[in-house]
């Protein structure tokens, strides 16, 4: 939660790098998320906060502030950082277990492995908005013509027949 397109981009194809189902990368981002924010995704009920576990683990602090938890992909980012070089196997398996869940595990540890893959997807959405952006204004301004082209072939038309008479047939037949 509280990530931009652009990093939902990022945190999806970190995760599903090695797991190959967006449905399954899905519900573990969901589940992150639900635990991140201290809710049981099983009951939807209350969960003890994991801050203390994760900063004392990784170093990584959950809240900006008192009242501001970082987005998903921000923590996972800062996460990733420490994952391979200064966690123990056991600290993973107990970080996996406490964000993640059993059943979600795999997709936290394919996300956290492949958070490079995920950093540049995100990096490479957030160009990419940009690109077509200014594509969307290119249309606009090629469609904008065509249609200024077009008004001026009917009033080429129009006057034409104003000059052969025909408007007047028209108007009488009406």
């Amino acid at each position: 939660a509280g990530n931009t397109l652009a990093q939902s981009i990022g945190l999806i194809t970190s995760a599903n790098a090695s797991i190959q189902n967006p449905e399954k990368v899905g519900n573990g981002l969901k589940t992150v998320s639900m635990r991140i924010r201290g809710i049981s995704e099983e009951t939807g009920e209350a969960i003890p906060q994991l801050d203390e576990l994760v900063k004392r683990l990784t170093g990584v602090e959950l809240r900006s502030d008192n009242d501001t938890l970082k987005s998903t992909y921000d923590i996972m980012v800062e996460i990733a950082k420490v994952w391979k070089t200064e966690l123990s196997d056991m600290d993973r398996a107990t970080l996996l277990d406490k964000l993640f869940g059993k059943q979600q595990g795999a997709v936290g540890a394919s996300l956290l492995n492949n958070m490079a893959d995920g950093i540049k997807a995100t990096e490479t959405a957030m160009n990419s908005f940009g690109s077509s952006a200014r594509e969307q204004e290119a249309y606009m301004e090629s469609l904008k013509a065509k249609v200024n082209e077009f008004k001026e072939t009917l009033k080429k038309i129009w006057i034409d027949n104003l000059e052969s008479g025909d408007i007047e047939q028209i108007v009488s037949i009406g």
